[in-house]
């Protein structure tokens, strides 16, 4: 997974989402590398590797849940974007005749929009990575295949934890940027009466 770390890098994950709709299939990147599992199954026993294997899959399943409500999330955002572009459009001849202050807001706010739409598209269209088992990659394994399961949960699931996380702080971050463009539209929009 390509990570983005240091000065910036929300709006730099957030740029690289928006672009992602550009060009499909590109990897979007995460905030930081998922954790390596380091640890050691040799001593746990039947029970103790099946309740790994069994937490992995109500993990798995959790991460897909949380993905599947940022969609529906970012599918609510754009109808709300579209609606703000209607608005703007609307208030367009109104903006450029009254001067240079009602010009800037709409521009600001013109500009957030397409930020914002650019970035719930993003959630709604990019490839999301989530770690996951192959189970006919298992079935190839030499037996026992319970401890080489559990060890195969144990190192994936923190790349969908990854993902989640970061398509959660660019929902939010698109959430944001709509609510500013409709603030500065409202801010200028005394100045065009």
């Amino acid at each position: 997974m390509r990570v983005v770390a240091g000065r910036l890098a929300e709006a730099r994950v957030y740029l690289s989402y928006c672009l992602a709709i550009l060009k499909p299939g590109v990897e979007v990147p995460v905030f930081a590398e998922p954790l390596p599992f380091v640890g050691q199954l040799d001593e746990l026993n039947t029970d103790d590797l099946t309740l790994i294997v069994d937490e992995g899959r109500r993990q798995f399943d959790r991460q897909r849940t949380d993905l599947e409500r940022m969609r529906s999330r970012a599918t609510t955002l754009v109808t709300i974007g579209l609606a703000e572009v209607g608005l703007l459009a609307g208030g367009a001849r109104h903006a450029f005749t009254h001067g240079p202050i009602p010009t800037a807001a709409w521009s600001i706010s013109g500009l957030l929009v397409v930020l914002g739409l650019a970035g719930a598209v993003a959630v709604l269209t990019c490839q999301a990575v989530l770690g996951r088992t192959d189970t006919a990659a298992i079935a190839y394994l030499p037996s026992p295949l319970l401890p080489l399961t559990a060890l195969a949960y144990a190192q994936q699931m923190s790349v969908g934890e990854e993902t989640v996380r970061t398509r959660l702080t660019v929902l939010r971050d698109a959430v944001l940027l709509l609510v500013l463009s409709a603030l500065i539209y409202a801010a200028g929009w005394p100045f065009t009466n």
